[in-house]
């Protein structure tokens, strides 16, 4: 019976180190492929998992439970057990009986703090119920808007900054703005990258207000980074009762788009993932051997079959090309 050997994405994952590290390890003789002098051919390093085991052992864990991790980045638990799950992060799985414990090396907390740092994802709701960048309207009419979630500033029509707490007690309020969406959309989001406006009267804003009225806060997401507004949304249709000009709005967004697509016709504008589901259906053998597969390559099912088929549609492609 032959050795169970491992990619190095799967070393990465066991070991609980980025990929980069593993090649630091081949490059220094820590760790030995079986394939180094002709791992082209194989598209990659190919390790003994009873070596990188050994070597484990030998290195000692020194991961940290992703609860005690989680505190350190400043996330939830949950936020990084499902970039475990994703294979988005390298980690380390400890068993004693039917215990399982997560661990994250130092290495992967410094830079995932980092990223939140950076990226800081706003929350959708926050704890006042005002959505990120929304408007706030107060019973004289004016108009303000939230542009610091961190900070609790708000910008007035006339450009002045003040916080939240004094917005409020000056009668600004959003409620009644956005209606409330009871469905969570979790398949792929739409997504557009806009430079963030100096001032509130802003197409930018009148944008994201659109999308709140159309797909809810909940299914509206906002990161602010180095200036610009990732927004991502759910698929949404745009009719003209909703925003009068289609014709500017499809020009502005065709601009902005990042991922997706949008379609228009004279009464509605059509914002669309690129991802298309296909249901099919396998017998219980083929299921459980394409699961082993796909763990054995570091994917889940769905994105095995998915690698098969490009496979599969490019070698046709070439050989259609050769006739």
């Amino acid at each position: 019976m032959g050795k169970e050997l491992l990619k190095t994405k799967e070393v990465s994952n066991i070991l609980g180190i980025a990929i980069s590290s593993v090649h630091h390890l081949v490059r220094t003789g820590k760790l030995q492929p079986v394939n180094k002098s002709n791992w082209q051919i194989d598209g990659g390093y190919l390790f003994k998992k009873e070596d990188v085991l050994k070597f484990q052992e030998q290195k000692g864990g020194n991961g940290i439970p992703i609860t005690q991790a989680a505190r350190l980045i400043g996330v939830t638990p949950a936020t990084l057990l499902r970039l475990i799950e994703k294979k988005e992060i390298p980690y380390q799985l400890k068993k004693r009986g039917q215990r399982k414990t997560y661990l994250v090396n130092e290495e992967t907390i410094q830079r995932l703090k980092q990223r939140y740092q950076r990226r800081r994802k706003i929350n959708i709701i926050h704890k006042q119920g005002i959505p990120p960048f929304a408007k706030l309207i107060n019973d004289d009419g004016k108009i303000a808007r939230l542009v610091d979630m961190d900070q609790r500033i708000v910008m007035t029509e006339e450009g002045e900054f003040i916080s939240l707490e004094s917005a409020i007690e000056k009668g600004f309020s959003w409620k009644g703005q956005y209606v409330h969406k009871y469905s969570h959309y979790t398949g792929e989001k739409v997504q557009f990258s806009f430079v963030k406006p100096a001032f509130i009267q802003s197409l930018v804003y009148d944008v994201i207000d659109l999308f709140y009225r159309i797909a809810g806060p909940q299914n509206t997401d906002i990161i602010e980074k180095n200036g610009h507004l990732l927004v991502e949304i759910k698929p949404i249709l745009i009719r003209k009762k909703d925003f009068e000009d289609l014709d500017s709005l499809y020009v502005f967004l065709n601009k902005h788009i990042r991922k997706g697509s949008i379609s228009k016709n004279k009464q509605t504008l059509k914002i669309s993932n690129t991802h298309k589901t296909v249901l099919i259906y396998l017998n219980e053998n083929l299921h459980q051997y394409l699961k082993e597969r796909a763990m054995a390559n570091g994917y889940d099912v769905g994105e095995y079959i998915t690698c098969l088929l490009e496979d599969f549609v490019k070698n046709e492609q070439r050989q259609q090309d050769k006739k």
